[in-house]
This record gives C-alpha cells, sequence and structure tokens, in this order.
C-alpha cells in the first residue's frame, strides 16, 4: 500500500494489470455479500453472516485485505490511467455495492475513489 503512493510505482501498478486484479477480487466480496444478504435476508441487521458478534468480516475475504485492497484503489486512482483503466473495467458497479460494507475504512477508501472517478467528465 505504501508504495502505491509513488507515482512510477503507480504507474507500473496500472500498467500490470493491478486495478483489474483489485477490481475482480472486490466483485467477488461484492457477490458473496450478496449470496449471504439474500440467503439471510430475515436477520436483524440485515448484514445476516457478513458481521460475527465482533463485527469481522466471515465471507472468506479477511476484512483487512478487503481494507488494503480498497486503499490501492483509491491511491492508484490518483493518476489519470488509474481512473481510466477503472471506467473501462466497470468499477462503478462493484464500488457502489461497497458504499455500505460494515467496515468504515473501506467505506473511506470507496468513497475516496469514487471521488476521484466522478471528477472524470467521461466518467460520470
Amino acid at each position: 500500500q505504501r508504495l502505491s503512493l509513488r507515482s512510477h510505482l503507480q504507474c507500473k501498478m496500472i500498467e500490470l494489470g493491478a486495478i483489474d486484479w483489485i477490481l475482480e477480487n472486490l466483485r467477488s466480496v461484492v457477490n458473496r455479500m450478496a449470496e449471504a444478504s439474500i440467503e439471510h435476508s430475515n436477520s436483524f441487521n440485515g448484514l445476516g453472516p457478513l458481521l460475527s458478534s465482533n463485527g469481522a468480516a466471515t465471507l472468506g475475504t479477511p476484512d483487512f485485505s478487503i481494507e488494503f485492497a480498497s486503499a490501492l484503489l483509491m491511491n492508484l486512482t490518483l493518476r489519470a490511467a488509474g481512473r481510466k483503466r477503472c471506467g473501462e473495467f466497470g468499477a462503478f458497479r462493484v464500488l457502489l455495492r461497497l458504499i455500505e460494507h460494515p467496515n468504515a475504512q473501506v467505506r473511506t477508501h470507496i468513497n475516496g475513489t469514487l471521488y476521484a472517478l466522478l471528477g472524470v467528465p467521461s466518467l460520470r
């Protein structure tokens, strides 16, 4: 994550497909969240098995992995090439579904990424 703040490393990560990989992983998290929500729609908090008693995610992807992936994505959208790649890869659908993620850090990163993407007229 720290390396993603250096511009030349951001460009290399974008070039090597880091955004594609991140969005694929976040898309799988979103799909698991949707499946779990449907299966447990009668639960009190509406999150069903998404949260354990301590608030941690329990869907197979550790919360810290989602947190680091969303932070890396936000940092990579600081570059025009990163924003362009997000637009090409359909990031909006994934990001909009993660905007209500139980982890506050993930929500912060998703909002930061959306802010960067919505600053591009062609992506609005």
